[in-house]
């Protein structure tokens, strides 16, 4: 690392910063960054999975919320729509965030909700043509 332009002390052209936080797009930015994601998630009761530390999980007596980690995305499932109304409006004031909205499409899986028939489907159909598109299989 080089120091920036205009910040060159003469004499001491070899010497570098020392960084107290990540920056974006270095190897170790992710790791600090769910480092920092877990610390603020647990701090709100939420409690990690340990088969799977991308998964936490918040419980109580009549309510049960499920959240998910992928890279940088974040998918909140729950039986209580108060309580993940709360999730988000704490997540926002504790991390950056941006609210997509209702999920539609999560690693290829297409989710279709009939909240009055109480219905959740899960379909990959999409991603199974991808796939069968890469092989040039679709034609069969």
């Amino acid at each position: 690392m080089d120091q920036p332009i205009g910040f060159l002390s003469k004499g001491q052209e070899d010497k570098v910063c020392r960084l107290r936080r990540s920056i974006n797009g270095l190897k170790r930015s992710s790791r600090l960054w769910y480092f920092r994601f877990h610390e603020a998630i647990t701090s709100f009761g939420f409690a990690m999975v340990l088969e799977d530390y991308c998964v936490y999980v918040k419980r109580t007596t009549r309510e049960l919320m499920l959240l998910t980690l992928y890279v940088d995305n974040i998918l909140l499932v729950r039986n209580n729509l108060e309580m993940i109304s709360a999730t988000k409006q704490w997540m926002s004031s504790v991390l950056e965030i941006k609210d997509m909205g209702e999920a539609r499409y999560v690693l290829g899986v297409k989710i279709v909700i009939n909240r009055p028939k109480k219905l959740l489907r899960m379909c990959q159909e999409a991603y199974i043509k991808r796939v069968l598109k890469r092989f040039r299989m679709h034609n069969y």
